[in-house]
């Protein structure tokens, strides 16, 4: 005893009925690291893949942002962004995937997207609706794997880019150029 007349003796009763603010304080930081983590994990994963993977409801109309650039390929001249480069546009009215601003600007002038004087993009043929076997195809499948139909042996389309709009997706294919001649 001391001069107070508390026991100052350290037997395993007093260490139990200790304060445990300290145990408090590391649970919550615990927890504040694993939710920290989590909200890290998904802002990467939202700016690696694109949040509208994730969050579909956050997509919402690009069609100015797509209009921008197209306007920016055009004045850059850079053919491959006008002509080639895919991406999804989403308006109020419809997505289309895959599209492109040449496609945009010849089939789909709703858009608003305007044709480039400085650029062409001669080297892709547009069809309204293949028709293969003298019957028109909506299937993917039958647009692909009549490569040989749309794209004649006589070579006419040789090299040719050829897309359509089957549903909501614009398809590619590219014609084959003939063989080399062999010596």
């Amino acid at each position: 005893m001391n001069e107070r007349g508390q026991n100052n003796s350290f037997s395993h009763g007093n260490f139990s009925s200790k304060n445990h603010r300290g145990q408090e304080l590391s649970t919550t930081t615990i927890i504040l690291i694993i939710l920290g983590v989590i909200i890290l994990v998904v802002m990467i994963i939202g700016f690696s893949i694109g949040w509208n993977k994730i969050v579909p409801q956050l997509s919402s109309n690009n069609v100015q942002t797509i209009s921008t650039q197209c306007v920016t390929a055009c004045s850059t001249n850079s053919i491959y962004d006008f002509c080639s480069r895919p991406f999804d546009l989403v308006s109020d009215q419809a997505t289309i995937h895959n599209a492109t601003c040449n496609f945009l600007a010849q089939k789909q002038a709703q858009y608003g997207i305007n044709a480039c004087a400085s650029i062409s993009c001669d080297n892709i043929l547009f069809i309204n609706n293949p028709i293969v076997s003298g019957k028109p195809t909506y299937a993917v499948k039958d647009f692909v794997a009549t490569n040989t139909q749309l794209c004649p042996s006589d070579n006419t389309k040789a090299g040719k880019t050829l897309q359509t709009l089957i549903g909501s997706t614009v398809y590619t294919i590219t014609c084959p150029q003939p063989p080399a001649p062999t010596q």
